[in-house]
């Protein structure tokens, strides 16, 4: 995952995201993905479709 969406993957940020899950959530009548730390299930990041 590019977290910083510099247009690469790091390698750093290819070791953090083993620790990332995924779980789709709803946001204004939007499927969106939310990704969060295994650890604590606290979201990191979310994106919705932009239509």
């Amino acid at each position: 995952m590019d977290w910083n969406q510099n247009g690469e993957t790091s390698f750093f940020e290819l070791i953090e995201s083993s620790d990332i899950g995924k779980r789709t959530v709803k946001i204004n009548d939007k499927n969106c993905i939310e990704f969060y730390a295994f650890k604590d299930g606290i979201g990191i990041k979310t994106v919705c479709p932009k239509y």
